[in-house]
């Protein structure tokens, strides 16, 4: 190991032939080996982390009709670190377009995370448009903004699986983790075969995930 310090300042270490580390790695590498002990990693986020016990959600293709721009981001980024694929839409026009594409392509999307408010419609009326298509129906998980009296029957006439409160925030601040372990728990709860036919399951809301052993459901009131 070779250091090179020019005017008592660490410049870079040389570990063999042609291979420099910058001071701030260097000193980092030096601190772990005198302490026999490798460079400790910045810890994953916890959401991120219980996505890896779940590889089988790796690719998932899950479409996400969310009106706000920023949140739509947020849960873009989200998914992604999930390592499933998501599929932003601001609309539901734009939205159906976007299912429809990936049914062509041979990659339905399995989840359809929708806000209940979009720019020109109403979040239940696009899970309406969805569940007449011909193309068999994702998995829908309802985003709201604030919960409305009759958003559980509606949920259940429609055959959506789960049904979460979107975080209001601050517009600096992102929704996420506030959503993010409820939200994964919804996706995990809703894809998971089952023997109970999609329709006949009880609705997933944020007790369930709570709760989730994945063997209880939490039904809205």
């Amino acid at each position: 190991v070779d250091l090179d310090v020019v005017d008592g300042s660490l410049r870079n270490v040389e570990l063999s032939g042609d291979f420099f580390l910058e001071p701030e790695d260097a000193l980092a590498w030096m601190t772990a080996a005198l302490e026999g002990q490798p460079a400790a990693a910045e810890p994953a986020a916890p959401w991120v982390a219980v996505a890896d016990e779940q590889a089988h959600l790796e690719g998932l293709p899950v479409l996400v009709a969310v009106a706000n721009p920023a949140e739509r981001a947020s849960l873009v980024e989200l998914l992604g670190q999930w390592r499933m694929h998501p599929i932003p839409a601001p609309d539901a026009v734009t939205a159906l377009l976007e299912l429809e594409r990936a049914a062509e392509l041979g990659r339905p999307c399995r989840v359809a995370l929708i806000s209940t408010q979009l720019p020109d419609t109403e979040g239940f009326q696009l899970a309406e448009a969805i569940r007449g298509a011909k193309a068999a129906p994702p998995c829908i998980i309802m985003l709201a903004g604030e919960g409305r009296r009759g958003d559980g029957a509606r949920c259940r006439e429609l055959g959506i699986a789960a049904y979460l409160p979107m975080p209001a925030l601050p517009s600096d601040q992102q929704p996420m983790p506030a959503l993010a372990s409820d939200l994964l728990d919804a996706i995990l709860l809703s894809v998971d075969p089952l023997e109970d036919k999609a329709d006949a399951r009880p609705l997933i809301n944020a007790t369930a995930c709570a709760n989730s052993a994945a063997s209880s459901a939490g039904v809205l009131k």
